[in-house]
Formats: C-alpha cells, structure tokens, sequence
C-alpha cells in the first residue's frame, strides 16, 4: 500500500480478531491467545505507519455469528473428569454455544466495507451487541482495577519518581 499506491492514497487492514482477543473465555485460552497476539501486532502496526502514508489497521472483534464457527470448524473434544461439574465455568461455556449466535453474517460483511471506507476509522471495532457489551464490560474492569491498585502499581517506581509524572516520562521515552 504504502509502495504501491500513489502517495497518501493508502488502504485499510481489516484483521479479524474476536470478542475472545480482548476478553478471554473458558475452555478459549488458546484460541484468545492467537486473537490476543493479532490485536497486539494490529496495535502496534497502527501505531508505526505515517500519517502521511493514510495506512489504517483495524482490529474486527466480532461476537458470535451464524457461521461454521461452532459447526464443522470447531474440534470438540470430551470434557476432563475434572472439569465435569454442571457448575463449572467451561461447562457453562460450552452450553452457551450451544445457543443460536445473534450475529448476520451478511450484515457484518457490509458493516466491513463501511469499516474499510471509513476516512478515519478506530483501531477497535466490535461487531454485535454481545462484543459490545463484553469488550465494555472488560474494559471498565480493567480500569476498575488500575483505580483500585493504583497505589501497589506505584510503590514499585524508583524513589524520587513523581506518580503524576510517570507518564509523561514513558511518552518522552517512547518518541525517541
């Protein structure tokens, strides 16, 4: 795009992530950390590529859809002994897919070309109801938690570094 394309035309990376590369889920672990690494290296190219160059990569986090996912493309196996409790999170997990996803796949491929159209679009976008809520739910936890530790994050700074000031240190040290 950026060699290519005459200059500032640019284009648009869609790389397809999950609602489960920002919050984990059980019996997902493996699956969220491929999506996990996805959103770090969409992140981070986003972050890299000139503004000039009009390059934008964007994160899709959908939810669930009416695709194969939890059809033939999903290998089932059976449940550990250990985790065979009806209470168990994994097994509530799994009864959850069971159910019908609320996602349109079709809707969701014009949502994608709106996304790719966009002059300035976000770097994270969720795609149904159900990401929105979770990805918003992980995010004020998140938060909720940093508030509510604050003080533990910055016992750990060197004497003589102002907490109010850390920040500003990592951007300056960030631009170089």
């Amino acid at each position: 795009m950026r060699d290519v394309n005459p200059s500032g035309q640019g284009g648009r990376i869609l790389n397809i992530s999950s609602t489960g590369g920002y919050i984990s889920f059980p019996t997902s672990a493996v699956y969220s950390a491929g999506k996990f690494a996805l959103e770090g290296l969409t992140e981070g190219l986003a972050k890299e590529t000139l503004p000039s160059w009009n390059i934008k990569a964007i994160i899709i986090e959908p939810g669930g859809f009416s695709t194969e996912f939890t059809g033939g493309s999903m290998i089932r196996v059976p449940v550990h002994p250990k985790y065979d409790n009806p209470t168990a999170p994994s097994v509530l997990y799994r009864q959850m897919l069971e159910q019908p996803f609320i996602g349109d796949p079709a809707k969701a491929a014009k949502a994608l070309m709106h996304i790719a159209s966009m002059a300035d679009p976000p770097t994270r976008v969720q795609l149904g109801t159900d990401s929105l809520l979770a990805v918003r739910h992980q995010a004020l936890q998140t938060i909720h938690d940093g508030e509510r530790f604050a003080d533990l994050a910055h016992s750990t700074n060197l004497d003589g570094v102002d907490k109010d000031k850390g920040w500003e240190m990592f951007a300056q040290a960030a631009a170089k």
